[in-house]
């Protein structure tokens, strides 16, 4: 994770100069309900990928389990490789940026309780969502043979494409719950904000949970 940015403080600030703790519950509720989307912060993923002989690719997995069909690519590649003078390999980088955010439309008037100076906010979950992907390779090493053509912007796209894919897999699946540790984080940071601006408009006992 390269990089985390605030994009709340402005809206928050903007709710805050809004409120009065006059107003009844109702527009708290619509208050809330219409900031619409409540970005958290964002960050980016970046992985290397490698464009290359199909042969180096299967000496790299060599010791994994295969089967007949692989056991034959096996050999197609290696006489491929036999015929072909030099090496032709290109590495490269690719990011992609996800923002964490809520979905305030989402909130129903039952989402919000209060008794006196007592209120309990139910807040929608956050979710996680890519922006897209960077296309443009960051180009950490390429080589080709003199006998070697070159590696075309076609071949740079596609395996970029499939980086890409690879990447989000891996961090939806990590085993080191990257992508559940962000949720949380960015949970207790929706708390956190939610409480001071409840305790703004003049709540004493405050619970927030997400639903």
């Amino acid at each position: 994770m390269a990089k985390y940015s605030v994009i709340i403080g402005g809206i928050l600030s903007a709710f805050l100069l809004s409120c009065n703790r006059s107003q009844p519950q109702p527009d708290l509720y619509q208050t809330i309900k219409d900031i619409n989307e409540l970005q958290l912060t964002e960050f980016s993923l970046t992985k290397t990928v490698t464009i290359r002989d199909a042969y180096d690719e299967d000496l790299e997995n060599e010791g994994e389990k295969e089967n007949l069909y692989t056991y034959v690519k096996k050999i197609s590649h290696a006489a491929e490789k036999k015929l072909k003078k030099g090496n032709r390999v290109g590495v490269y980088g690719i990011s992609r940026d996800y923002k964490v955010s809520i979905d305030l439309s989402q909130l129903n008037p039952e989402d919000i309780a209060t008794s006196g100076n007592n209120i309990t906010l139910y807040l929608p979950d956050v979710t996680i969502t890519a922006l897209g992907d960077n296309l443009q390779p960051e180009v950490y090493h390429e080589r080709v043979s003199v006998w070697r053509s070159d590696i075309a912007l076609a071949e740079r796209e596609q395996i970029m494409r499939k980086g890409s894919k690879k990447l989000e897999q891996e961090f939806r699946e990590s085993s080191d719950s990257i992508y559940a540790n962000i949720k949380n984080q960015a949970r207790l940071k929706a708390k956190n904000w939610f409480y001071a601006i409840l305790k703004d408009w003049g709540y004493d006992q405050i619970n927030i949970q997400i639903k």
